[in-house]
């Protein structure tokens, strides 16, 4: 995603307009302005003036190549300087403005001389803000006084203080009044304005302004740059500067994490897209860059994150957690160890729903008053990165969806600024990948064995390992149909599930894993599956079958703002970056015994289930029972027995001849 680099571009100056000082406060340089209505030396009293503003995002000007330093603003419209900067225009900022003083000729005797010269009143609040005080007490200022006030109140780490200040007071005067939002053409105009000095503060800004214009004074009229006249219809062109927060999205299969897996390794990242068994708990992390806040006119009024997941999945509920981080590679590590701040869960709501659509789930997570509160004010999120944590659980159902398109989890971020009715949508997705066995158990020559039964699938029992993980898998399920259930892993494979046909040969195991590599794609999962039983009559495999499934591999790409100016916004709608992209790179596809082999689709989703017959044949004929072997051990056993009873015999007569 696009990133700008929000670092100020221009020091904040003060701009009081009079006689004998002309620069524009916090005005981008830049710009002058019409013909003027009067052109006489003096004031016309009975004049009124208007005052334009011209609002232009700066930072993407200024990475664009426009060399604002180009242009300096005296106070006169500058058409070429509007024509440079017309893609840049910022709609939707309001500047409020309110009359400080009358401009005053003040006559006095100094050291024996006159002095004449301008000089503005100031209210007492106004007076104190700026840290003002004259030595006669009677609250007038010249604009060099006032000038030097304001630059010392607006001046590094004093800025946000200062402005804040001046914003307050603003709103807080009962006669003040505010333009109307900028237009399309960053364009806002006030006619019919009494003479005098005014306060112009912004008040209100859009999603994507981050540095508000400083508050400055401007007269109506102003004294040309040339010194030689007065012109009451004055253009300014405040600078903005835009900062926009990121989104990304990222899982990874808990199990995963566990030092010392049959991996050897401790996979903790977190990436685009995941895989996972059915029953396995899948992590996820929502990282959003808080943009900068540099006054109370660019707080943050929402920030809102909205996700959403295929019903094959399920949010662990008590999961949740939200973080601060100082930097983007230590927000997707997601090691609270790591955190700057954990945000307690009274600073948030979050709620969940269960869509009557029986398709998705999905929760909401939003800032609440504490929450904004504590992102405006603390310096410890400002330009942080936030992640928020949950887990869901990859249910042991047909709800999973198998195959290429797997499980999908859209989120969104919806954030405003003090402009309500101005705001930004951010969108990422993550999708996890599930597949399955289409296994068909068939008997060759069933009807040639001698007793005439065909072979029963329901007698046959299969095991199955996940031989890259380790373990043995389980499962829940019946009359040939199964759902990994690998939430329960076991090693031992007296513990190994049995999964057995139905009766027409027909076994499903829906819900196994692929391999995610450590750059983050799809890889190999290797599994093992035994034959341990057949039917009555029908030998055994010599050796398991090795089935490899090669996952499905995709890129996926978070959406860029909707608040670019005009050229990038048309370039992100051109490219699809007004949404996430989502491309799939590789097809799954697997293997059996080093064979490749089809994969049939599940629903609509392609490559979802390995399709693989294994066959049983019929034993061996034995020798039957009855026919000539038979007779020969008969024959053999009687002449045994005969030859038994002689000598039984022969031995009795011996016996009757010794005693005879």
């Amino acid at each position: 995603m696009k990133k700008r680099n929000f670092k100020k571009i221009f020091t904040a100056a003060f701009s009081a307009v009079c006689m004998t000082s002309l620069t524009l406060t916090s005005i981008m340089p830049a710009m002058p302005v019409s013909a003027a209505v009067d052109v006489n030396d003096t004031i016309n009293t009975d004049m009124k003036g208007s005052l334009t503003i011209h609002k232009y995002d700066i930072t993407a000007a200024t990475e664009d190549g426009v060399s604002v330093a180009d242009y300096f603003s005296d106070g006169k419209q500058n058409a070429a300087a509007e024509s440079a900067l017309a893609d840049y225009a910022i709609p939707d900022v309001v500047f409020s403005y309110v009359k400080v003083s009358d401009i005053q000729t003040v006559s006095e005797v100094k050291d024996g001389e006159s002095h004449v010269q301008l000089m503005y009143t100031l209210d007492t609040e106004l007076e104190s803000i700026l840290k003002l005080k004259n030595e006669h007490g009677d609250h007038k200022y010249t604009s060099d006084a006032i000038n030097k006030a304001m630059k010392t109140l607006l001046d590094g780490d004093n800025n946000t203080t200062g402005k804040n200040a001046l914003e307050r007071y603003i709103k807080g005067v009962s006669h003040h009044e505010a333009f109307d939002k900028t237009d399309a053409q960053g364009i806002a105009k006030v006619s019919g304005l009494d003479l005098g000095l005014y306060l112009v503060v912004e008040t209100q800004v859009p999603a994507n302004v981050q540095y508000t214009t400083d508050p400055f004074f401007v007269t109506i009229p102003m004294t040309t740059d040339d010194g030689d006249s007065w012109f009451y219809d004055l253009h300014v062109y405040p600078k903005n500067q835009t900062d926009i927060p990121t989104l990304d999205k990222k899982v990874r299969q808990n199990d995963d994490t566990a030092i010392g897996n049959a991996k050897g390794e401790k996979d903790a990242k977190y990436y685009d897209y995941g895989t996972g068994s059915e029953g396995d708990v899948m992590e996820y992390i929502l990282v959003a860059r808080i943009p900068k806040i540099t006054s109370e006119a660019s707080y943050l009024t929402t920030w809102e994150f909205i996700d959403e997941v295929d019903y094959g999945l399920t949010y662990n509920q008590d999961s949740f957690n939200v973080y601060i981080y100082n930097t983007e590679a230590d927000a997707t590590e997601a090691d609270p160890s790591k955190a700057v701040a954990t945000m307690s869960k009274d600073k948030y709501t979050l709620s969940f729903d269960t869509h009557t659509d029986s398709v998705h789930n999905g929760f909401t997570l939003s800032m609440n008053a504490a929450g904004l509160e504590e992102i405006n004010h603390s310096p410890k999120y400002a330009e942080k990165y936030m992640t928020v944590c949950y887990k869901a659980t990859m249910d042991s159902s047909a709800k999973v969806v198998l195959g290429d398109t797997g499980n999908v989890n859209d989120v969104s971020l919806t954030w405003k600024r003090t402009f309500q009715t101005n705001f930004d949508h951010l969108y990422d997705e993550v999708r996890v990948y599930s597949f399955g066995l289409n296994i068909l158990k068939t008997f060759e020559d069933a009807t040639g064995q001698a007793t005439g039964r065909p072979g029963d699938a329901t007698k046959v029992q299969f095991i199955l390992q996940n031989a890259t993980d380790g373990h043995y898998v389980t499962a829940t399920g019946s009359n040939g149909v199964y759902y990994v259930t690998d939430g329960n892993k076991t090693a031992d494979r007296e513990d190994a599930f049995i999964f057995s046909p139905a009766a027409d040969g027909s076994l499903v195991i829906n819900g196994l894993e692929a391999d995610i590599t450590a750059d983050g794609h799809v890889s190999s999962q290797t599994y093992i599956l035994t034959e341990v039983q057949t039917s009555d009559g029908y030998s055994l495999l010599k050796e398991p079958i090795t089935i490899v499934i090669d996952g499905t591999d995709a890129s996926i790409l978070p959406s860029l703002t909707e608040l670019y100016d005009v050229k990038d916004a048309a370039k992100n709608t051109a490219d699809g970056r007004d949404s996430f992209t989502y491309t799939l790179t590789d097809n799954a596809d697997a293997t059996v015994d080093g064979n490749a082999t089809a994969m049939t689709a599940d629903n609509a989703s392609v490559n979802a289930r390995v399709e693989l017959t294994v066959v049983n044949h019929s034993q061996f004929l034995l020798p039957p029972t009855g026919g000539y072997g038979t007779i020969i051990f008969t024959l053999i056993g009687c002449a045994a027995a005969f030859a038994g009873v002689m000598v039984i015999v022969r031995h009795k007569k011996d016996e009757t001849v010794e005693n005879a």
